[in-house]
C-alpha cells in the first residue's frame, strides 16, 4: 500500500525525470525503486543529510566479473545505467505517514 501510494504520487507529478521500477505480479517489495534520469547523486546526498531513509544500492553486474571496471563496464550498459540512476525508497514499517509525506515533498 505504501509503495503504491508513493508511486502514484510520483506519477501524478508528471515528471519525466523519475521512473518507477514496477514490481511484477508475485514480487515482494523490500523498497520502492525509482530511477532518476539526472541529478540522482545530488538528490541522494541531500536526502541522506536530512536523515531520510533512502539508498542507492544496486551493484552493477560488472562487479561480479574479474578485471578492470573501466574495461568490464563497457559490456554492461543496462546494469550500469540502473546502478547510476537508482534510488531505493523505504516502504517498511519504518516508513510511517510522516516519513512518506516528507519524502514526497522533498522529491
Amino acid at each position: 500500500k505504501k509503495a503504491n501510494y508513493i508511486a502514484n504520487n510520483i506519477k501524478s507529478n508528471k515528471s519525466d525525470r523519475i521512473r518507477i521500477i514496477e514490481v511484477t505480479e508475485g514480487g515482494i517489495y523490500w523498497g520502492l525503486n525509482i530511477l532518476v534520469k539526472y541529478g540522482r547523486n545530488q538528490i541522494l546526498n541531500q536526502l541522506l543529510q536530512e536523515s531520510v531513509l533512502i539508498s542507492s544500492w544496486f551493484p552493477s553486474i560488472d562487479f561480479f566479473f574479474e578485471g578492470d571496471r573501466g574495461t568490464s563496464r563497457q559490456h554492461t550498459p543496462v546494469s550500469d545505467k540502473i546502478g547510476d540512476q537508482i534510488l531505493n525508497l523505504w516502504v517498511s514499517s519504518q516508513a510511517d505517514d510522516r516519513y512518506i509525506s516528507s519524502l514526497l515533498n522533498k522529491l
